[in-house]
């Protein structure tokens, strides 16, 4: 018997079938094609995110560093100073001779003007924060060498203050270190700050990240889960 031949419709619904198929096939090419395309699109886009935050960083660091080195070069004031959060205690030299009446005292929210009267003042600027000047007192007290001006200042609000005058130089953070049977007295804000503060001390003596670092690396995790900043610095 003859083999009988495929109609010519069957041939076309065939070839309609294969067009289809190959047609398909095109298309996912081209949609992993797309979807590559958009891959790279986003690493890009993540790559830019991170020379920007990266950047950013940098300047910050940068702007540490001019103000570090700024305040190396500013001189030890004229006086010693100590403070918990709130208050401060200033001590100033005075010669042996001076006697309270020649004191020139004058204390406001923001400024203290104190000195010898017919002298430059020995300090006159603007405080880092705001005082209680009625609450506040200074005594005059005869010592080995001469006499000590000693001010009780009373801070308008807990809190540390960088340094005594503005412009002055810092107070070094190891200095700032208080009694730690006083945080139970603390609020929390304070507290919080003084803890943060103390973690940080121990975590440089250890040549750990400070808390500021750990916050930095937990934020761009989150931000870029796919990168690992475990180990990252910040310089």
């Amino acid at each position: 018997m003859s083999q009988e031949k495929p109609k010519i419709e069957e041939i076309d619904e065939k070839t309609e079938k294969n067009k289809t198929i190959e047609e398909k096939k095109e298309e996912k090419k081209e949609e992993k094609k797309e979807e590559k395309k958009t891959e790279k699109k986003e690493e890009k886009k993540e790559e830019k995110e991170n020379e920007k935050e990266n950047e950013k960083e940098k300047e910050k660091e940068k702007e540490k560093e001019e103000e570090k080195e700024k305040e190396e070069e500013l001189p030890d004031p004229p006086y010693e100073w100590k403070q918990q959060t709130d208050t401060a205690t200033v001590v100033l030299k005075i010669p042996e001779k001076i006697r309270g009446k020649n004191i020139n005292y004058k204390l406001t929210v923001t400024h203290l003007t104190v000195g010898i009267k017919g002298e430059d003042p020995i300090i006159d600027g603007e405080l880092f924060g705001k005082a209680e000047p009625e609450d506040s007192i200074w005594t005059l007290e005869t010592v080995k060498g001469g006499k000590e001006l000693t001010i009780n200042l009373v801070k308008r609000g807990n809190g540390w203050w960088d340094s005594f005058i503005k412009g002055h130089k810092k107070m070094k953070q190891e200095d700032m270190v208080p009694d730690p049977i006083s945080i139970s007295d603390m609020d929390q804000e304070s507290a919080r700050e003084v803890n943060k503060m103390v973690f940080d001390m121990r975590q440089k003596q250890m040549g750990l990240p400070s808390s500021d670092e750990l916050s930095k690396r937990e934020k761009l995790q989150k931000q870029f889960p796919q990168f690992d900043f475990s180990q990252a610095k910040f310089n």
